[in-house]
């Protein structure tokens, strides 16, 4: 029989090794716990679902892993359709061609994923230049005179958008249609007509020079089947240099006139005749030019019927009358009253004669201000303005 001594050096051997096996087990279980901490994805989503470019641009997608704390946030991006657009490991995507593709991005972590539909627009070609191409320069009108629209070029000529306006610059010299740039010479002088384009705000401006018909000292405008001045009467039998130009003001039937403008000294007139018994104006004593004469009631009716804007034109209120190009300007210049004052008006008002009498010492006139306008009539000592029409 086979005796086994247990000494105590043995018994410590023993307690050692369980000891060693102890810890092991203890560490094992260490290890396990902590992989079982990480922590799963459960989702991605993208900040746009939806992205537009244009060909040879770039546009940013950007992913969040859900939840925000999971271990492994990788991703993987994809593009349906590479000729239209392609992405990178960074979600940049590239719009190689016309059309839409679906970017996809998925989670390493459990194949989460979601999609933005890219849409892919044809490359805009854009306006570079605009150049009015008419010679010779400069262009030379009558006023009056109405000149068609003016050509252009507009480079590159396969441009998408081709929209242009049209602009004076000086619109007392000439006005022009902004859409078709039909051009109308309305006073003497020199100016440009300037071309705007739509894309990218490109200009260019030609030159032009108005001068004063040999015929007819105004061509006017027709407004409602009437030819209107475009001035004023200044001294009898002129027209005033410009459209916004006050001219002079005329007491009802005769050729006695005074300049809008205030005497040096006082707001009166020495030797007004404050008489309201005057004679009709006739052909001898109308101070309109050649050619023309003072409207008649009806006509005035007719021209208030259309009335405008109160505006400004080179610093001087008054309205416009008509649609353009057939419109006109007339400035608020002031009155005087039976006893040669000037009223003190200027700018805030106009009085514009007509040839029709109303009671024994009155006639018609059109009145307007900031506010609009009416017929009305007034004491035919009154000192109004003058707006002729064609004979």
């Amino acid at each position: 029989m086979l005796l086994i001594n247990f000494t105590p050096k043995t018994l410590n051997t023993n307690n050692k090794m369980r000891k060693i096996l102890l810890f092991s087990i203890v560490l094992m279980l260490g290890l396990a716990a902590c992989s079982e901490s990480d922590v799963s994805v459960t989702g991605v989503r993208l900040d746009n679902n939806t992205l537009e470019l244009t060909v040879g641009e770039t546009g940013n997608l950007n992913a969040t892993v859900l939840p925000e704390n999971a271990t492994n946030r990788n991703v993987v991006w994809n593009s349906s359709n590479t000729t239209v657009a392609t992405v990178n490991a960074q979600g940049v995507v590239n719009a190689v061609s016309a059309g839409n593709a679906v970017i996809t991005v998925r989670t390493v972590d459990g194949g989460r994923e979601t999609t933005a539909t890219v849409t892919v627009n044809a490359a805009i070609i854009r306006v570079a230049s605009v150049a009015i191409t008419r010679t010779p320069s400069p262009l030379s009108l009558t006023v009056g005179e109405v000149e068609p629209s003016l050509s252009v070029l507009i480079l590159p000529l396969h441009a998408d958008n081709r929209n242009i306006t049209w602009s004076s610059g000086n619109t007392d010299v000439i006005t022009v249609n902004p859409n078709t740039g039909e051009i109308t010479a309305v006073g003497v002088g020199t100016t440009t007509i300037i071309v705007t384009t739509e894309c990218g705000g490109h200009t260019d401006s030609f030159p032009v020079e108005v001068a004063k018909p040999a015929n007819m000292t105004d061509a006017g405008v027709v407004i409602n089947g009437i030819r209107w001045a475009t001035r004023n009467v200044d001294a009898p039998g002129t027209f005033a240099p410009y459209p916004h130009s006050a001219g002079r003001l005329y007491q009802w039937g005769t050729l006695d006139s005074q300049t809008h403008h205030w005497p040096s000294t006082g707001a009166f007139v020495t030797g007004w005749n404050n008489s309201d018994n005057r004679i009709a104006w006739t052909t001898a004593n109308d101070p309109c030019p050649e050619g023309w004469r003072v409207p008649t009631r009806a006509e005035l009716e007719q021209l208030h019927s259309v009335i405008g804007n109160w505006t400004t034109r080179n610093g001087v209120n008054g309205r416009y009358f008509g649609t353009a190009p057939n419109q006109i300007f007339l400035p608020a210049a002031d009155f005087r009253d039976h006893t040669g004052m000037l009223f003190l008006f200027a700018g805030t008002g106009g009085n514009y004669w007509s040839s029709t009498q109303s009671a024994v010492a009155f006639a018609w006139r059109l009145n307007f201000g900031g506010g609009g306008g009416s017929i009305t009539d007034i004491s035919r000592s009154h000192g109004n303005s003058i707006r002729c029409v064609a004979e």
